[in-house]
């Protein structure tokens, strides 16, 4: 079946959001439906208008937002990704009414995805480079292309285990306060982060005779950035 251009992929499927900028049916990339697209998807609605079938239904229990996808084009995959995210019960609430509660609903999932990409960027990929590179005196060289694939899968994995636990706690900020909500996010995406640093601390392959000089310094970076960056939000809570 040829599906002309000019239809952007929006051919009236009553399951498909399509994009408010052009009309165009959403495209999901190969990292498939990550929490910052489900998010969109589900409750802040910037860029995807949602699916005609996909309005939520009232009533007395939690809801269950499902989408799969099989990704492809000129004649490449990129595999078949699928997500299930439970909704509780006072989020669905707050989604059906709109107004203030959904609005800052939508300001705190927003406020979280930037923190965990903050703690990313920040502290955890020049801790891995620093390791990789034996502790150098000064920030580490992140443009190094055979150290960032390296980095990179961890990387992934730090991000696997926050996008697990990122909705459940989003849930839970209905009822929580605003400080005391970042503060427990931020402890808990540091709980992640320091693991993942560890793990690759243990296993990872050092230069020789830099091995103590990298744990350090790698170390010392990621606190460093904490301190720096995130000690204020943390003490507020």
């Amino acid at each position: 079946m040829t599906v002309p251009e000019e239809t952007k992929g929006n051919l009236g499927d009553p399951w498909t959001p399509v994009k408010r900028k052009d009309i165009s049916a959403l495209i999901v990339s190969e990292q498939g439906f990550t929490p910052g697209l489900l998010c969109d998807l589900m409750i802040t609605q910037q860029n995807y208008q949602p699916a005609l079938f996909q309005a939520l239904v009232s009533g007395e229990a939690p809801a269950w937002f499902h989408a799969s996808v099989l990704v492809g084009g000129k004649g490449k995959t990129g595999g078949y990704h699928e997500a299930r995210v439970r909704i509780e019960l006072k989020a669905k609430a707050l989604l059906l009414q709109g107004g203030a509660g959904r609005d800052r609903l939508s300001a705190m999932s927003e406020w979280a995805l930037v923190r965990t990409r903050d703690v990313r960027r920040k502290a955890l990929r020049p801790a891995l480079f620093a390791l990789m590179e034996g502790g150098p005196p000064n920030w580490p060289d992140i443009h190094r292309r055979e150290i960032g694939a390296w980095a990179e899968l961890w990387l992934v994995r730090y991000g696997k285990i926050w996008g697990r636990e990122y909705f459940p706690w989003l849930w839970t900020t209905v009822e929580a306060g605003d400080e005391e909500s970042r503060g427990r996010w931020l402890r808990q995406i540091r709980t992640y982060a320091e693991e993942i640093l560890e793990t690759a601390l243990r296993t990872a392959p050092q230069r020789t005779g830099r091995r103590y000089r990298g744990k350090v310094r790698s170390r010392g970076l990621f606190y460093g950035a904490f301190k720096k960056y995130f000690a204020q939000e943390m003490r507020d809570a």
